[in-house]
């Protein structure tokens, strides 16, 4: 952004403005449609009221967002990141996508004894614009893996207009599309942790794993 017309400047930071509110707006938007699934399937669950919204409707708490892109404005320059999460703007754990069967893994910050955050404090980090990854690498045809021992084939298909029966639920997730480009995901692992580790996550935090309710996927 250095050395760009300020007009041009004016715009850019107008756009990131913009990117945050949406950000803001899209965890409420998820947790009223989670509220929806939730009363369908009669769950237990604490519903609030969503204040911010034109109509009176039902939301779920708390909020925990995955963060696919992160978007960051600092000193007139704009960092853009593809499944990362910049981690000097990250208050609490990172949310990391496995895949549809496995869920989410929670890499847990320092433990808060503060505000009660319930995956612990920020990540102890000191570069700038450091990033953590927040989504496993997807193979394909294209990209196989170099080696299988650490790579989870892709789950098995339910048909749309039917559910899976024998107690199969588990083991299938129900797809949008027939057919998927993904063949398998990178399954994260020792050599992962320890890489992760230079980016300021520490193994003593510990890793809380977000199971699914319900798992239907546009695309992996």
């Amino acid at each position: 952004m250095d050395g760009c017309p300020r007009g041009h400047h004016r715009q850019a930071v107008h756009a990131v403005r913009w990117v945050h509110w949406l950000r803001q707006a899209t965890p409420r938007h998820h947790n009223r449609l989670a509220a929806r699934v939730a009363q369908s399937l009669d769950l237990r669950v604490r519903y609030i009221d969503d204040v911010d919204a034109v109509a009176s409707t039902s939301a779920l708490l708390p909020v925990s967002s995955c963060v696919c892109r992160d978007l960051r404005l600092a000193h007139g320059r704009i960092t853009l990141t593809n499944d990362a999460v910049l981690l000097q703007s990250c208050q609490s754990g990172v949310i990391f996508d496995c895949f549809a069967r496995e869920g989410f893994w929670v890499f847990m910050g320092p433990r808060d004894t503060g505000s009660y955050r319930m995956f612990g404090t920020e990540l102890r980090v000191s570069k700038l614009n450091a990033a953590m990854p927040s989504k496993t690498v997807r193979h394909h045809s294209l990209f196989p893996p170099r080696d299988k021992a650490n790579v989870v084939r892709a789950p098995a298909r339910c048909p749309q207009d039917q559910l899976c029966e024998d107690g199969a639920a588990s083991s299938c997730v129900l797809y949008h599309r027939p057919e998927s480009v993904f063949t398998g995901f990178l399954f994260p692992h020792a050599d992962f942790v320890q890489a992760l580790a230079k980016l300021g996550y520490s193994v003593d935090d510990g890793i809380t794993n977000l199971m699914p309710l319900v798992a239907y996927c546009e695309d992996e």
